[in-house]
């Protein structure tokens, strides 16, 4: 059952590229997600995105989010602003990125979801372009947490490399979990994953 939902997946991955702009695919022993990606500007699309995607474990339960973040970018003194629109790695020196996501799952014994404000960071040093590490805060208190929970925490950290001037591989741990009023709280995903982003 659970790679059937894999292999669906995976189908509606290929059918997006019509329309996305990246493309990040992700997968642990008993989990999956997809992220597609779009600028909401096409003037600045550096500056700004859309994004949405979906996580399937094999516990049959299926986590949908969509949102959006704000990227303020810095460059290497080796390259100045106006080459900041590459799409690659190598120009950024950091970029710190705030927004808010809104998730929802089917988890039992009833749905749950919520409206997080989330804080990104991703550092790629100058001694080595290519390689990136990134890390990602979302939170959501009980006012915006729905279904029965009183909040929404998702911590990831990743390694990654940039084996083409569109692709970054990655290696990274991931922890997703939901506070709930009268029960113990649901780690819906916790774990090391590997995956790969494409931007087209």
């Amino acid at each position: 059952m659970f790679w059937r939902h894999v292999v669906t997946l995976v189908l509606l991955l290929a059918s997006a590229t019509v329309w996305a702009e990246s493309i990040d695919l992700n997968l642990r022993g008993n989990s999956i997600q997809i992220q597609y990606g779009f600028p909401m500007s096409e003037e600045n699309p550096e500056k700004s995105e859309f994004h949405l995607g979906a996580l399937y474990n094999e516990n049959q339960n299926l986590m949908g989010d969509f949102g959006f973040l704000i990227h303020n970018t810095k460059s290497t003194p080796d390259n100045p602003p106006e080459d900041i629109s590459s799409r690659s790695i190598a120009p950024k020196f950091i970029i710190t990125s705030f927004g808010m996501k809104g998730v929802i799952t089917n988890t039992k014994p009833s749905a749950l979801s919520s409206v997080a404000l989330g804080v990104q960071v991703h550092f790629s040093p100058p001694s080595a372009p290519r390689v990136g590490i990134l890390g990602q805060l979302y939170y959501a208190p009980s006012i915006v947490t729905f279904g029965g929970g009183n909040r929404y925490t998702e911590t990831s950290l990743r390694l990654e490399y940039e084996i083409l001037p569109q692709t970054t591989a990655y290696l990274g741990y991931r922890r997703i979990e939901f506070g709930l009023k009268l029960l113990p709280a649901i780690i819906f995903d916790s774990g090391a994953q590997v995956g790969m982003k494409v931007n087209f």
